[in-house]
């Protein structure tokens, strides 16, 4: 039997070293069968003469700048020739096995279609801030069922994400893991968080874009595209009900971070396209689409050992109960 290709995807912008580091430990991976597809969206800073003069191997992809990461993402995969798409953020690296573990799970498991690498902060060795708001598991121990996709440390069998969409290019950025994460359960496919893969995060600046800058436009898209996902897929009570929710938990936020501003304009933006989005989006998943990421996100955890066929749906009390205490956690 053949091995399977696998291709990573990096987007990048004006992170020449960063990329530079992450395509040297994809260099160092123990699974040889790769290909490795950068896609610029308009860095400035000398990226594309370093790719193309220390990373031969690479296929290198440009695109104007303002260009969406996630169209970015969607070039690379359609420019791809692998069975498998790894995604990866261009200020992250992979541990050496992690490929090989990747393409031995993938090939033990039919109906799995994501795996979501361990992703740890490269300064300080925890798992990533950015995975804990993504899920309420830690990632300790053996490798479990998962509710949602992380969008730079992920693989994906190529079939399976052509078959329920790309990644929708114009959320620009901020939690469109979510957004595939539905189509993909709803279409019967597993995601697990395995640990036996892991990615170093830098969480670097990005040069011409100051850190200030960024995580104000990380707040108003956190808060407008997680509106448009919640009105695009659930049903009418629990979309209202999760709107609040998430609108609570922002405000929270943003008085942390001292971006009220980018919070109302991202709010804003959110319910004024609601209409849009009803109209022209809407695609409700099913209700056990909908019991299953409950109860992914807030039961029991669930191991391969266990199988998803007869879990009990969460009572709204308990799924309530077990959102607001999350909700509490994250904003401590």
């Amino acid at each position: 039997m053949n091995s399977p290709l696998v291709s990573i995807v990096v987007v990048t912008l004006n992170r020449r070293e960063d990329l530079a580091q992450a395509i040297e430990s994809l260099r160092q991976q123990t699974y040889s069968d790769i290909e490795v597809i950068v896609v610029d969206t308009g860095s400035d800073d000398g990226t594309s003469e370093m790719v193309k003069e220390r990373f031969t191997e690479v296929r290198f992809v440009q695109l104007k700048r303002g260009t969406s990461p996630y169209h970015g993402r969607n070039v690379g995969a359609a420019a791809s020739d692998g069975d498998i798409l790894f995604f990866l953020d261009d200020d992250a690296t992979v541990e050496s096995g992690s490929i090989a573990a990747i393409v031995s799970r993938f090939a033990v498991e039919e109906t799995l279609a994501v795996i979501v690498c361990k992703l740890v902060a490269a300064r300080s060795g925890e798992v990533d801030s950015r995975l804990r708001s993504y899920v309420t598991r830690h990632y300790d121990g053996e490798s479990y069922l998962g509710d949602m996709v992380a969008e730079g440390a992920t693989a994906i069998r190529k079939d399976v994400f052509e078959r329920v969409g790309r990644w929708p290019a114009h959320y620009f950025r901020c939690y469109v893991g979510r957004h595939l994460s539905y189509r993909i359960i709803d279409a019967g496919y597993d995601i697990i968080y395995f640990p036996n893969a892991t990615v170093h995060h830098k969480e670097s600046p990005i040069k011409g874009f100051p850190r200030k800058q960024i995580e104000r436009q990380k707040m108003f898209y956190s808060v407008r595209n997680q509106l448009w996902i919640t009105w695009q897929y659930l049903p009418l009570a629990r979309a209202v009900v999760e709107s609040i929710i998430k609108i609570c938990y922002h405000f929270g936020e943003s008085l942390k971070k001292d971006a009220l501003v980018p919070f109302l304009r991202g709010m804003g933006a959110g319910i004024l396209s609601i209409p849009r989005v009803v109209l022209r989006e809407r695609s409700v998943v099913s209700g056990r689409t909908i019991a299953k990421i409950d109860y992914l996100a807030y039961g029991d955890v669930i191991t391969r050992g266990k199988m998803l066929n007869s879990f009990p749906p969460l009572s709204l009390r308990t799924l309530l109960w077990r959102k607001f205490h999350h909700l509490i956690g994250n904003l401590r």
